[in-house]
């Protein structure tokens, strides 16, 4: 091994162990796994999670000098969201390997027409797969709230694909009812956007009928 490799090699140990040094601390843990589901306020956290004031704020104080989380201020409303890509994939894992949490099987996007693939819903965490699959562009068809409380928002999957380095288009179909403006509008984002792109809706129904009716079919 050359001392430039050795150099490279301590630099990445370094950093892995600041990391892990930052996740060593159980409420650290618990606030990480809320967040990998997407974005929370404060409050939020406060409600769901077992740790109050000041020790709160203290350790997402923690998490954000580690430059593992980042802020977003709504009016009087502070909302934290992951902003590590090796963060978020470090709680998959640990999802997958500790908490007993049962990996969904290899997602395989159905591909409409060159570099334009169709999916059912995907969930947050769902992301970090799709970007090891190379996909560039998410699009989410499917409304806010359709699916109940269950459903992941458009806003934390953007947010999701914003870590990991891909773009995202919110363009809302309401189910039976692809208009002309759904049309032009999935056009414009997919011409806009790098390839291979994803569209998701329920089923993926609405992906597949939407790409057929643009004029990438036309040209496909």
């Amino acid at each position: 091994m050359s001392k430039t490799d050795f150099s490279e090699l301590r630099a990445s140990a370094d950093k892995a162990t600041s990391l892990m040094k930052a996740l060593a601390n159980p409420d650290r843990l618990i606030l990480l796994c809320q967040l990998s589901g997407g974005e929370k306020s404060v409050g939020e956290l406060e409600s769901l999670l077992d740790i109050r004031q000041p020790t709160l704020s203290q350790q997402l104080g923690i998490l954000r000098d580690a430059e593992l989380v980042k802020t977003r201020r709504d009016g009087k409303n502070i909302y934290y969201s992951i902003c590590s890509e090796s963060a978020m994939a470090v709680m998959q894992v640990l999802h997958q390997q500790i908490c007993g949490v049962r990996q969904k099987p290899t997602l395989h996007p159905q591909m409409i027409v060159d570099g334009v693939c169709a999916n059912p819903q995907i969930r947050v965490e769902d992301v970090a797969q799709f970007a090891r699959q190379g996909f560039k562009t998410i699009i989410t068809l499917r409304p806010d709230g359709e699916g109940g409380p269950e459903q992941p928002g458009s806003a934390d999957i953007a947010a999701a694909c914003k870590v990991f380095g891909i773009g995202h288009h919110y363009i809302p179909v309401i189910p039976g009812n692809i208009t002309p403006e759904n049309v032009a509008a999935f056009e414009q984002a997919c011409a806009a956007s790098a390839r291979p792109i994803l569209a998701y809706c329920k089923t993926g129904g609405r992906a597949t009928n939407i790409t057929k009716l643009s004029n990438l079919s036309k040209t496909a």
